[in-house]
């Protein structure tokens, strides 16, 4: 079986702009020798739980081995306990995870960061270099 490797992308309105994301990611993913990439996107509220977005039917469909890459973490989830979840899911079935940029600069989510850190580091480890 072939190893896939996909980029998830979620927005919540149309304004926002995926291009950049998708550089990053595909920089990312050639850095790294992770074969082609298979963008997903999608346009959805954070607030429904993730099994119920096309990101439950992407993580169903990976197997050991595939890596996951967003654009930052807590794109997974509205709430930090939703993203640790997922993480542990794709942790558990040895399913590897980046975020790219791996910059932790966001205001916004600052008290999300300090508490994920180690297991984002987890996480990245993960993913097969």
């Amino acid at each position: 079986m072939n190893k896939k490797t996909i980029a998830y992308l979620r927005v919540s309105t149309s304004d926002q702009d995926l291009d950049k994301n998708k550089s990053d990611i595909l920089f990312f993913a050639n850095e790294n020798n992770l074969g082609k990439v298979h963008f997903v996107e999608e346009k959805i509220s954070g607030a429904i739980h993730w099994k119920k977005r096309e990101l439950g039917s992407i993580i169903n469909s990976l197997v050991a081995g595939d890596d996951l890459i967003v654009s930052e973490f807590s794109r997974l989830g509205r709430s930090m306990l939703e993203c640790m979840e997922i993480m542990t899911h794709c942790l558990d079935q040895k399913i590897g995870m980046a975020q790219k940029p791996p910059v932790l600069v966001n205001i916004m989510h600052a008290a999300f960061y300090p508490n994920v850190l180690p297991f984002r580091h987890e996480c990245y480890d993960s993913i097969a270099l």
